[in-house]
């Protein structure tokens, strides 16, 4: 088991190599239990199973950030998609620091994809999990810093071939999260959704979002206070998408 260090108010546990730090972080949940206030992150050197959204692969090489965070959340079940916008922005933050010449194009896709010259850079994945009858939100974050698969964006590579170590950026990363976490408690969700809005990835441009069986295609409108998208559809309805894939112009299913 790692010894946790300290930044700020979390508690950092690093490995090596993890199956998951989706996983992982479950076996420390009773630290954030003790004390409800307790926020907790793991970070991995290496994963073996990474995953994405919908269960998808996360290629995992070393040099690149795979981290997990956990913490109790005081928000309602309905509000916690809020945090999605919260660590996107965070992200957004932390990769803009690193972008000293402010040439790349950084841009936050709905609902959990960064993207650095129109390509995906990093992803998040939000879990709600139970345990022992307390509510626990986890957050995933895997961020292409030093390589990536085909058709993705290596933030290095973007910022003009820089090294960028991936313990501080997740420090980085973690600053700006407590900053957007409070401007979520003192300014509401219409805040944080304008703010997350304000560097949308393809604002006012079609889009398709496949619901089950179903799909819908309409203008990318707006977000509202709870974190849904709302779209525009051809006949002027606009209607309000909480989950699902969407799909930007000729993007495929695996973007």
């Amino acid at each position: 088991m790692s010894s946790p260090c300290h930044f700020h108010d979390w508690r950092l546990h690093h490995y090596a190599d993890v199956s998951s730090t989706q996983d992982i972080i479950k076996t420390h949940l009773n630290e954030v239990a003790a004390d409800g206030k307790a926020r907790i992150a793991v970070q991995a050197d290496v994963q073996s199973s990474g995953r994405g959204r919908h269960g998808r692969e996360w290629v995992s090489p070393e040099g690149n950030l795979f981290a997990t965070l956990a913490f109790r959340p005081a928000r309602k079940l309905a509000e916690l998609g809020l945090y999605a916008y919260v660590t996107a922005l965070a992200l957004y933050d932390a990769a803009s620091h690193y972008d000293e010449s402010g040439a790349a194009q950084i841009a936050l896709k709905w609902p959990n994809d960064l993207m650095v010259n129109d390509q995906k850079a990093a992803g998040i994945l939000m879990e709600h999990y139970a345990h022992q009858g307390d509510d626990y939100l986890l957050i995933g974050l895997g961020v292409n810093l030093a390589s990536a698969p085909t058709g993705k964006s290596v933030l290095s590579q973007c910022f003009g071939g820089i090294e960028i170590d991936r313990r501080d950026f997740l420090k980085t990363f973690l600053t700006a999260f407590d900053a957007w976490d409070q401007r979520l408690s003192s300014g509401g969700g219409a805040e944080i959704a304008a703010a997350w809005q304000s560097k949308a990835w393809r604002l006012d441009q079609t889009i398709t979002a496949k619901l089950g069986d179903k799909h819908y295609s309409g203008l990318f409108d707006s977000i509202d206070d709870i974190g849904s998208m709302i779209i525009r559809l051809e006949n002027g309805e606009k209607r309000r998408i909480t989950a699902g894939q969407l799909y930007f112009g000729d993007e495929t299913d695996d973007n």
